[in-house]
């Protein structure tokens, strides 16, 4: 009786075969053996509209390559750095990308009810769409079968019996900043316009080529909208409007044109609507403005949160999860502050979006180890480090006014605090007039007042 030689392998999941309306394959797992049991996509289905598929991502790596301001000593480190991610859970698939001046955010949200999906589980993954991909997604017909297939190490695009497969690449830390201050804009702001797909091409293509970057446009909102240079009532100032022109090659094939705006600040947001898919385009204050230098949430980082309420949060929720601050106040029993402060850190994390349409945010998880939120911020940093070493005086504080004195490098600083406005006498300050944040000083004596009570 000869011997029988038996070969054991672990495989990454159970082989099967998947079908999609009448196309059936048969899939053979191969495993990792810490990954046993887990289902090797987060998302696979076919795209029920390919044509504008390919359009929107193909816009979205234009932002990517897209630059309008970038010091020259780090053009190359960013320009290396510059790839979408691409999120997946409660029924959406989110990509998501910056300039690389990292002043234009870019956003593509598809709905799972325009795919056909065998399979949607949660999580982020960050890919690199080169050269080859690009092309796929510009042969994509409407009649097209294409098969989409999102993984934590890779994104593939399948279309008749040419697949093209993208690897997961490292995510800029730049990125990681710019993303959470970006969300914190969008929370600002209200809806201001919709326009339909004639007015709306109409209004992008009336923006002036080779316009100076200085220059500030007017979108009217009170009557026919319009841009002009003339600053008129209920009018939204856009800094670096050519930024615009960027959704040129897919304007005409949205079915509307949705516009937010603050009063709070000089971002606005501009989503088109398409057929179970939105692009949404976020430009920043100014050209010369990234989102990742912006400071919107360190003032939230002076008040103190439980590392266990983060933790607990962590577990409750799954990607692309709402996060409801209102319902979450109420079921937590935590203040208002506590509530801000909270929600900022988990967006330094990167653990935060922000929904436009449903007006709250989302949980979502981005593929990078965890970091320290305060190192990653370097003003907060800075003021951690005049905190501790006793550098803040406080002269007079009372329930209207705080004012204090602050060592800095050459002389002493004076911060005046009021219930709605800081103060500084430093050159920061003076420069960006709190528009980008608090600057050192002012935090460093909120974290005096936060500790010292």
């Amino acid at each position: 009786m000869s011997e029988v030689s038996t070969n054991t392998k672990k495989f990454y999941g159970s082989s099967y075969l998947e079908e999609l309306t009448a196309h059936k394959e048969l899939r053979l797992q191969l495993s990792l053996q810490e990954e046993k049991g887990k289902y090797p996509f987060l998302f696979r289905g076919i795209i029920s509209n390919p044509f504008i598929f390919g359009k929107v991502l193909r816009t979205l790596s234009r932002v990517v390559a897209s630059r309008y301001f970038i010091p020259a000593n780090a053009l190359q480190k960013i320009v290396a750095l510059s790839d979408p991610v691409i999120s997946v859970g409660n029924d959406k698939i989110r990509f998501e990308g910056f300039s690389t001046c990292c002043g234009v955010y870019a956003k593509v949200d598809i709905d799972q009810g325009n795919t056909e999906s065998v399979k949607l589980s949660n999580g982020t993954t960050n890919v690199d769409f080169n050269t080859e991909m690009l092309n796929q997604l510009s042969t994509l017909k409407q009649d097209d079968k294409l098969i989409l297939e999102v993984g934590e190490g890779s994104i593939a695009v399948k279309k008749d019996d040419n697949e093209v497969i993208e690897k997961k690449v490292p995510l800029p830390k730049r990125w990681l900043k710019g993303l959470a201050n970006t969300q914190a804009f969008l929370a600002q702001m209200d809806h201001m316009l919709a326009l339909n797909k004639v007015v709306a091409t109409q209004l992008i293509r009336s923006i002036p080529k080779n316009l100076n970057n200085k220059a500030s446009l007017y979108l009217n909102t009170a009557g026919p909208p319009r841009l002009s240079p003339i600053q008129t009532p209920k009018s939204i100032r856009i800094n670096g409007a050519e930024r615009l022109r960027l959704v040129e090659g897919i304007i005409n094939y949205a079915d509307e044109l949705h516009v937010y705006a603050s009063d709070k600040h000089n971002v606005s947001a501009w989503r088109l609507t398409f057929k179970g898919i939105d692009f949404t385009l976020v430009i920043s204050g100014d050209v010369w403005r990234g989102f990742s230098g912006e400071g919107q949430l360190l003032n939230d980082l002076t008040t103190d949160v439980n590392p266990e309420i983060v933790k607990s949060i962590r577990s409750k929720f799954k990607d692309n999860d709402s996060v409801n601050k209102y319902v979450f106040s109420v079921l937590n029993d935590y203040s208002s502050p506590e509530i801000e402060a909270t929600l900022a850190r988990l967006a330094i994390s990167g653990l935060l979006g922000y929904d436009l349409v449903c007006r709250e945010y989302y949980y979502r998880e981005l593929p990078i180890k965890q970091i320290d939120e305060f190192n990653l911020n370097p003003r907060y940093k800075s003021a951690l480090k005049l905190f501790e070493g006793n550098d803040v005086e406080i002269v007079e504080s009372n329930d209207t006014v705080t004012k204090a004195n602050v060592k800095g490098t050459d002389a002493k600083h004076h911060v005046t605090i009021l219930s709605n406005t800081s103060k500084c006498t430093c050159t920061w300050y003076g420069k960006h007039r709190g528009d980008r944040g608090d600057c050192k000083h002012i935090l460093a004596v909120k974290l005096k007042l936060e500790r010292d009570e």
